[in-house]
């Protein structure tokens, strides 16, 4: 059971991402956002992702921020944070390691990348790197993670009353859609619109998977009948098989019997 004071925190938590992704342009649209638990999840914000090949170093850095925008949000409002943020922090943790490592996003490292591209490297045993530059990879996450939350601080300060606004909102309805947001927060700047296109694209890629799902279980069932049938006609082989060889048995005792 989710106390009052509990269920106020998620509500300010999700209305910090939702607030935060829905002011920077390069984050994916959002299209839902709930307080209803869901398995571990208390709360929850829906994204409608772009279909894109690269994402830039902006990018990259604006979903940080976005994903930080429900701790810093409790911050904000509260004056302190909780553990809600454990999954969020799991995230931008990885991601931002992936940024200074992989992608060669720092300017200390420079254009290096660490990738393992082979799987042949058991990182857990053997760093491909020295152990100063190990701490200097830290160093820069921990940098990078501490700019981008501030980032998300400053812009949640900045806009603390349409914060509080959605936070009530999610609060009275549980769950709110983009068109909520918009009546709060105004259309969203230029890059990422949501618009209906995307959202009919959205629910076919969603119809294609429950085409092929259905299509699956319609070969499921059709897999199991023949199985069945093979199994019967395998019964009947054993059968025949034991009354043939009986058969053949008392010939042979028939036989010997006629000879004595």
């Amino acid at each position: 059971i989710i106390s009052p004071e509990e269920k106020r925190t998620i509500a300010f938590h999700e209305a910090g991402h939702a607030v935060v992704s829905w002011l920077l342009k390069q984050v994916d649209p959002l299209v839902k956002v709930s307080i209803i638990p869901r398995g571990k999840s208390l709360g929850s914000a829906w994204y409608l992702p772009e279909e894109k090949q690269l994402r830039s170093e902006s990018a990259f850095t604006e979903h940080l921020c976005a994903t930080l925008g429900g701790r810093a949000a409790e911050e904000v409002i509260f004056g302190e944070v909780s553990s809600g943020a454990l999954d969020d922090l799991e995230k931008v943790t990885k991601e931002a390691y992936m940024m200074v490592v992989y992608y060669g996003f720092n300017k200390k490292l420079g254009n290096i990348s660490y990738y393992d591209s082979t799987g042949q490297r058991d990182a857990g045993i053997q760093k491909p790197f020295s152990e100063e530059t190990g701490k200097l990879i830290d160093e820069e996450v921990r940098k990078l993670i501490s700019e981008v939350y501030q980032r998300a601080k400053g812009i949640l300060q900045d806009n603390k009353e349409s914060l509080s606004k959605v936070a009530e909102l999610l609060l009275q309805k549980e769950v709110i859609f983009k068109e909520d947001l918009e009546s709060i927060l105004g259309k969203r700047p230029d890059g990422l619109i949501p618009k209906k296109i995307n959202e009919n694209a959205f629910l076919d890629k969603s119809a294609v998977i429950l085409m092929k799902s259905i299509k699956l279980l319609e070969f499921f069932n059709r897999y199991t009948a023949i199985v069945k049938e093979v199994s019967k006609f395998l019964k009947v082989l054993i059968y025949v098989e034991d009354m043939t060889i009986e058969n053949f048995r008392m010939i042979e005792g028939t036989e010997h019997l006629k000879i004595v």
